[in-house]
């Protein structure tokens, strides 16, 4: 899981996908349910069928906010998903609720969760439901709260609009604009060496969220050296199946960006067996 100060402490909530989507027929147990979902049934415990229940729509949602912690994954850290009963200590729901609740998100009907490792789920509206970069940018350059926006504090900000000076708002401005249009010119050509990064890279999921981290990786200048890395690290996975018979989960691509993990394998080379 990310520590340590984060940008996304709130996200965009659609509220007309929310009130007429589909969530609300899925996750909310009525008389019929059953019968319009007959291939969710085994995800349910029976004591849940029988009669009303709106609970597994309130979980849904505690398990996309806990999403928002970790890039869209629920999970105690890269390799260690949560046990149910800590998700259900977490939420304050029975663990029966809370498995029901992820058994309906993961199927394909569904399709709200994925289950790229046994017990680790990632939200698949992840991007949807992302805060924009321009939008980050303006928080970390000081311009509002991260909290979302309340009466109280769009009268602090209207009060302040009043005093501010307006050099030092139109230089705001600018930086914000500057910093647009060199992202535009590095997303622009930086843009097919990620495909070509995600092409050749052996697993594929959150590739919105990857991309991200590239580009932060572009915009330091490190690519040339990510390219070498990414291609030892197809060596060191290489060397594993060949040397030790083990056949290796690849790290999600935007694990591999993160934290300079790649920078663990910028020298690994495969040697065949002698």
């Amino acid at each position: 899981m990310k520590r340590g100060r984060q940008i996304d402490t709130w996200y965009p909530f659609y509220i007309d996908k929310w009130l007429f989507g589909s969530t609300r027929h899925e996750l909310v147990i009525t008389p019929g349910w059953a019968e319009r979902f007959p291939e969710l049934v085994a995800a349910v415990p029976k004591s849940i069928i029988g009669r009303p229940f709106t609970d597994l729509r309130g979980i849904f949602v505690d398990l996309m906010t806990l999403s928002k912690k970790d890039g869209g994954y629920i999970r105690a850290n890269e390799d260690t998903p949560y046990p149910v009963e800590q998700l259900a200590g977490m939420f304050c729901v029975p663990a029966d609720h809370v498995r029901a609740a992820i058994g309906i998100c993961v199927h394909k009907r569904v399709g709200k969760l994925s289950e790229p490792s046994p017990g680790i789920y990632y939200v698949e509206s992840t991007e949807a439901y992302s805060l924009s970069d321009r939008w980050k940018r303006e928080k970390m350059l000081g311009l509002g709260e991260c909290s979302g926006i309340s009466e109280q504090g769009s009268k602090k900000r209207e009060a302040g609009s009043k005093k501010a000076d307006p050099i030092l708002n139109k230089n705001k401005g600018n930086k914000i604009k500057e910093e647009n249009t060199r992202d535009g010119r590095i997303q622009d050509e930086f843009d097919p060496l990620f495909e070509e990064f995600w092409g050749g890279y052996p697993k594929k999921i959150a590739k919105d969220y990857a991309r991200e981290k590239f580009m932060i990786l572009a915009r330091t200048g490190k690519i040339p050296e990510l390219m070498k890395a990414t291609k030892g690290y197809m060596d060191f996975l290489k060397h594993k199946l060949v040397h030790e018979k083990f056949k290796q989960t690849p790290l999600n691509p935007a694990t591999f960006l993160t934290k300079n993990r790649w920078r663990d394998y910028i020298d690994f080379k495969y040697e065949p067996p002698g």
